[in-house]
Formats: C-alpha cells, structure tokens, sequence
C-alpha cells in the first residue's frame, strides 16, 4: 500500500512538472516558418535616443500540423500596435498576416557623422518556442520596402534581410532580423553645417584685407567669427546628448578652431612687423 501510494505521488509530481513548462517547450521535430516584412513608413529617426518609428506588413507561413508561429515578438520594439490580423489556411499551410507599427531600438554608430550610413533594425523571434522547436526561414517574395518612403533628412540605400540565433535565458531562439541601410541627405548637411562653417571662416579671413589703421575692426573679426564657431559646435554637439567619443564633424570644426587661431595670430604678427 504504501509503495503504490509513493509511485501514485511521483506520477503526480511528473505531471505537475510537465505543465509547468511552457515558454521554452522543445517538442520532437522542428517547425519551419517562412517570414517576411514589408515596409511601408519609416519617421522621426532620433540619433540621440538612437530610435526610430517604423510601419510594415508582417507575413508568416509554416506547415500544416507545424507548431504555431503566431507568437512572434520584437524584442527591440516600444509600444507596438498590431493591426488587420488574418489568418487563414489550405491543405498544406497555416498563414498569418498583420501591420505592426511603433518605435524600434536600434545601435547607431555615429563617428563618421555628417558623412554616416545609419541601420535600422526590426529584430523578430518567437518568445514561446526556441530553436529546436520553431526555425525561421527568409522568404524573399515578402520581404521589400514602399520606393515613396520619405524620412526627413535622410534617403534609404537599401534593405537586406539575415537570421540569427539568439542566446537568452539559458536556450537559443531562431531570430528574423530586417535592416534598412539609410543615408543622411547631403544637401541638408552642406547647408545646416558646411555653409554657416565656410560663411564664418570666409568672415574670419575678410580681417585680412581690412586696412592696418582698423586694427581693433580686424581682430574683433577674428575673435567673433571663432565665438561663432564655438556657439556652432555647441549647437551640433546638443543633438547627441549621450554621445561619448568624437565625430567627423569634431575633427572638423577643431580644424576650423585652428584656422581661425592662426588667422588672429597672423593679424596680430603683420601688425607688429608694420609698426
């Protein structure tokens, strides 16, 4: 009696221990699901916050009988909105498409800045099944991007599509990643930075050709065009609050600093000589 009672407890103990796996459930056989993104809006690109704000059409197929692959998460996303879920099925396959919208993290690398290449990434993978279970597939015929998308300040380059595997909690998970490449306007650039830089330096060394008996005239240029310049960076560099190394553009204006040093220099030296 007592030994049949102890069997009847460990058998009630496995049961309990069964139901109580759920999010990481590696069943035999492997599910294969074809997935794709079709991007229609990207907006508000923050280089500071190095986030942006996208709209697509998600697209998952995967075989009948399969395990489900209707439990997808952006693990890089913020206040995701899905709308215009369908489902539907054949013989041999389950389908699921939908419109997700929201903000997207991703890792910008600015160092190259005003001449930078920035990827926005949308990464996918499945928070109930892992790798064993449930394995992605790119599937080319969903993946592409709208040609009309506008975003300010920039232009797309390209998208590229790649699968990886993702190491957390212990387990691997099969993870879709979709990139837009996206290059910043060159125009904006030359008028926002290069222009206010070329009109200062170009001011700076107007001192120049000013008269020696308007000495004061010639160094006050000078001294103003370099607190222009100064207020300039001051004003480039607010927009990458947390930024903690250097860009092109640093590099740049440092020039310009030394510029416009060496014209003061060069004023104060030809006036002694003249004197």
């Amino acid at each position: 009696m007592v030994k049949k009672s102890f069997v009847l407890i460990l058998l009630l103990k496995l049961m309990l221990l069964c139901n109580s796996v759920d999010t990481l459930k590696t069943n035999a056989g492997q599910t294969v699901a074809n997935v794709g993104i079709y991007l229609s809006d990207v907006d508000d690109v923050d280089l500071d916050e190095q986030t942006f704000y996208a709209e697509f059409y998600l697209s998952i197929d995967w075989p009948k009988g399969g395990k489900t692959a209707e439990n997808f998460d952006f693990y890089t996303s913020r206040d995701i909105i899905k709308s215009h879920v369908t489902k539907w099925k054949d013989e041999n396959h389950n389908y699921y498409a939908c419109k997700i919208s929201g903000r997207f993290k991703t890792q910008m690398d600015l160092k190259k800045f005003p001449f930078d290449n920035q990827i926005l990434s949308i990464k996918m993978n499945d928070f109930f099944w892992n790798e064993d279970s449930l394995r992605y597939n790119i599937y080319d015929k969903y993946n592409g991007y709208a040609k009309n998308i506008s975003i300010l300040g920039w232009e797309i380059l390209n998208h590229k599509t790649s699968l990886f595997t993702l190491h957390d909690y212990g387990d691997k998970f099969s993870t879709y990643e979709y990139d837009v490449i996206i290059t910043r306007n060159p125009y904006e650039s030359f008028y926002k930075i290069f222009f206010p830089l070329l009109t200062i330096l170009f001011v700076a060394y107007l001192g120049l050709v000013i008269p020696m008996k308007e000495f004061s005239t010639r160094i006050s240029l000078g001294i103003t065009s370099l607190l222009s310049i100064i207020a300039l960076h001051f004003t480039i560099s607010s927009l990458f609050a947390e930024l903690n190394y250097p860009t092109k553009i640093d590099t740049i204006i440092f020039i310009c600093y030394l510029l416009i040093a060496l014209n003061i220099c060069l004023m104060i030296f030809i006036a002694n000589f003249h004197d």
